[in-house]
Parts: structure tokens; C-alpha cells; sequence
């Protein structure tokens, strides 16, 4: 029950496509080129965007990482034709992400921004970036992973003590996390917009979360022989 089989590259290119339909979303603006109906339309999209912050971020995160797990699933079964996703899987990842990287993201990249605002020259933006990123790898990272892997864990109908296993992957999460967010936060805090930076953060976890998914959907046993 909620496992379907499905050509591999149909569920690659879907997968690839839902992201691409979100960075849309999110980021189509008007345009003079535009017709005038689609620009009367993206005119109001803009405005929900701007009042429904919380919403937009939720549900484009759901879709996003629900998407990433099936490019998850897809990676775990390469060399196949077909193969079976767990639909419930992605349910899970989706539903994690939408409030982790969605709705708390709204709030997190705020009172970044409050904590560590940036000037207007050089050296003023530089600092406050690196002090971001600082904080993001060096303590948000391993917040995240312990709230992920718990709620993953809990998704499924795991006892504590099974969760509390699955927590003994964080350190090993948390060793990659350097060599792959300390760049990619450099570039969200000091050349993105703070309304798209749950997106950009969005994008580039894909990656990731792929990672982090197959991580914390493994058996707990697996996890103990690493």
C-alpha cells in the first residue's frame, strides 16, 4: 500500500519538472513583454506571495522535497528500467520540509537577517554572510538533522528507541554538512533577496536532502554498521 511502479526516467523528469513548476511560481514577476492578462494575473500572484509568506513557503517546500525524495528513490535504483516509490516516503519527506525548510524557514532566514544585517559596501556584506553561514552550519545544521530525522522517524510509527538509534546518524550528517553549505550560504546571504532565500536554500538541499532522505530512511541497523 502506497508503493507504485514507475519507469525511472518518467519519474526523474516529473520529479525535475515539479521543481521547476516551483521555482516558477515563486519567482514569475511581471514582465512588459507579457500579455496584459498574464500580467494582471502575476500582478495579484505577486501580492499573495508577499501577504501569505508562510503558505506559499509550505507548499512550495512540500512539492520541492516530496519531488527530491522521488529523485532519492530513483538514485537508489539505478540500473532499472522500473521500480517501486514509496509514495508514503515522499508524503513524509514533503510534509517534514514543508514546516523545517517552508514555514520555519520564513522566520529563520528573518531573524537571520535582524541578527546579522548587511551594509552597504564590501566588507559590511561579507561579515554578516559569514556570520550567517557560521550559525547556519554550526548550529542550525545539526538542529535541523535532529528534527528531521526525528519526525521522519516518528512519521513512521518508529518507538523512541528506534528513533533514538536513528539520531546516531546526525554526527555523520553533520561532518558533510561543511563541504557543501559553507559556499552555497555564502552565496544565499550575501547575493539573494531575503524573500527568495527559503527558496534558494529550497534548491539547492535537493542535493541534500537526497542525502539526508536515503540517510534517514535507512534501517536503523544499516545505520549502526556504518
Amino acid at each position: 500500500m502506497g508503493k507504485v511502479q514507475w519507469p525511472i526516467a518518467s519519474a526523474c523528469f516529473g520529479a525535475l519538472g515539479v521543481v521547476a513548476l516551483v521555482i516558477l511560481i515563486q519567482t514569475a514577476d511581471v514582465h512588459h513583454s507579457l500579455p496584459s492578462a498574464l500580467n494582471w494575473f502575476l500582478e495579484h500572484w505577486a501580492v499573495i506571495r508577499l501577504q501569505w509568506p508562510l503558505v506559499v513557503s509550505g507548499v512550495s517546500a512540500f512539492f520541492m522535497y516530496a519531488a527530491s525524495d522521488a529523485l532519492s528513490q530513483s538514485v537508489a535504483l539505478r540500473g532499472a528500467r522500473r521500480g517501486t516509490y514509496d509514495l508514503q516516503r515522499m508524503a513524509r519527506s514533503g510534509l517534514v520540509c514543508s514546516l523545517l525548510s517552508g514555514v520555519l524557514a520564513v522566520f529563520y532566514f528573518g531573524w537571520l537577517e535582524r541578527t546579522f544585517p548587511c551594509g552597504g559596501v564590501a566588507p559590511a556584506v561579507l561579515l554578516p554572510a559569514l556570520a550567517k553561514v557560521a550559525v547556519d552550519v554550526g548550529v542550525y545544521e545539526p538542529c535541523y538533522d535532529t528534527i528531521y530525522i526525528s519526525l521522519q522517524a516518528m512519521l513512521r510509527g518508529e518507538p523512541w528507541s528506534v528513533t533514538r538509534e536513528e539520531l546516531r546518524k546526525v554526527p555523520t550528517v553533520w561532518r558533510m554538512a561543511p563541504r557543501y553549505w559553507c559556499l552555497v550560504d555564502l552565496v544565499n546571504f550575501s547575493c539573494v533577496s531575503l524573500r527568495l532565500r527559503p527558496l534558494y536554500n529550497a534548491v539547492f538541499a535537493i542535493p541534500w536532502s537526497m542525502y539526508l532522505t536515503s540517510i534517514a530512511n535507512d534501517a536503523p541497523a544499516k545505520a549502526n554498521d556504518e
